[in-house]
């Protein structure tokens, strides 16, 4: 079984590094299954070159200086649809081996989903939390449990 999975990962090391990791166990666990394992990592950018340096595919000089890093990375993903759209044409079309069959994005990566059905590829969100994070909403739900208990 020969399985390809396309990963198109926000910019910036703290959404790369969750998705790599993931990419590592899915070929352990692939490999084990007996099955060849493609997995393609799609580096946004604006203008499509798959070798841009992060410093211009993330040069915004449209977006207000004080714009939230939230923002910065829709804007990016939003810009680099195209070429996504670009290279997901040349992997499908790639004779030397099977075309995507799963997209794996992060919590910016929706956007990408309507780009992905177009090539009749599933779409999955891969998420991570920290622990300060679970242990914040944890304890909001204990208090708002706890307040209707009194």
């Amino acid at each position: 079984m020969e399985v390809h999975i396309a990963i198109f990962p926000s910019p910036g090391m703290g959404h790369l590094i969750p998705l790599t990791e993931l990419a590592h166990r899915l070929l352990r666990l692939l490999r084990l299954l007996r099955s060849q394992v493609f997995i393609t990592f799609i580096v946004p950018t604006a203008t499509g070159a798959p070798i841009k340096p992060q410093n211009d595919m993330l040069n915004l000089n449209d977006l207000p200086p004080d714009s939230s890093i939230e923002a910065r990375i829709s804007l990016t993903l939003t810009r680099s649809l195209s070429a996504l759209r670009q290279t997901l044409t040349e992997l499908t079309h790639d004779l030397t081996r099977k075309p995507p069959s799963a997209l794996v994005v992060d919590i910016f990566g929706p956007p990408s989903f309507e780009i992905a059905k177009e090539f009749d590829i599933s779409c999955y969100i891969f998420s991570t939390v920290s622990a300060m994070t679970l242990v914040s909403v944890c304890v909001k739900i204990y208090l708002s449990y706890y307040r209707k208990m009194s």
